[in-house]
């Protein structure tokens, strides 16, 4: 069984007619198979961390003030007793490290919040701090890095 199209003839579809049917067949758009099915949209984004803890003028402003303090404490034990040195500068690299790690967890803890505030404000649906593969549309980095600079959690 044909179509209607099939049934007239010949000579009919010319001029007017064929112009019609054309228009008809291109205005009902493609067959509903011929569509891309409908996708799960996700809202994702990724942080490299380790940029941000080495290119934020919070990290780098924190790592100057410890390396000061350690050189600072390092001259006074070079400045003492002998005999003492090597338990002070045991002592000093125990401070430090504490220091260190205070210091390293305050930035993490305050990078997170400004990464979580980006998050809600945006509706992402997940932000990724590990990746193979990151398009430049999905990195958070700079924005979070400017963020946590400006001091806005």
């Amino acid at each position: 069984m044909g179509s209607f199209a099939h049934r007239l003839p010949y000579r009919f579809l010319r001029g007017p007619a064929l112009a019609l049917l054309l228009c008809g067949a291109l205005a009902a758009g493609p067959a509903p198979a011929q569509q891309a099915p409908e996708r799960n949209l996700y809202k994702i984004g990724f942080v490299d961390t380790g940029r941000v803890m080495r290119d934020s003028r919070v990290s780098q402003q924190m790592q100057k003030t410890l390396n000061a303090e350690f050189e600072k404490r390092q001259r006074s034990i070079e400045g003492g007793p002998k005999s003492e040195i090597a338990w002070r500068k045991g002592a000093l690299n125990d401070d430090m490290n504490h220091m260190r790690d205070d210091a390293m967890k305050e930035i993490v803890d305050r990078t997170n919040s400004v990464i979580r505030r980006i998050a809600e404000a945006e509706t992402f649906d997940a932000v990724f701090f590990e990746a193979a593969f990151v398009t430049p549309r999905i990195d958070l980095t700079e924005r979070v890095i400017k963020a946590l600079d400006a001091g806005k959690m």
